[in-house]
């Protein structure tokens, strides 16, 4: 094209323009497949671990621990200004 065309070249959808968004969306990328990997593996151990344990132990594991931040909180009674009412 000359310098006196009014013609915009279209960029392609996929096309990347500079080398640093090419490094920033590999990494993105890379990032992303290892937090997929990372929820599937503890998704298994979590079946694996119902499968071995049965239904109780499976259900307990969903409730919070007592004494865990936020674990009395809805419980009428309980924790300091339950004490103090």
């Amino acid at each position: 094209m000359t310098s006196d065309s009014t013609v915009v070249p279209l960029r392609l959808l996929g096309a990347v323009d500079d080398p640093l968004t090419a490094i920033l969306r590999s990494g993105a990328r890379r990032l992303l497949a290892e937090a997929v990997e990372a929820e599937a593996e503890a998704f298994l151990a979590e079946m694996r671990d119902c499968a071995s344990g049965g239904r109780a132990r499976a259900a307990g594991a969903a409730r919070p621990r007592p004494g865990a931040a936020g674990a009395d909180r809805d419980r009428p009674g309980a924790g300091a200004a339950g004490e103090a009412a």
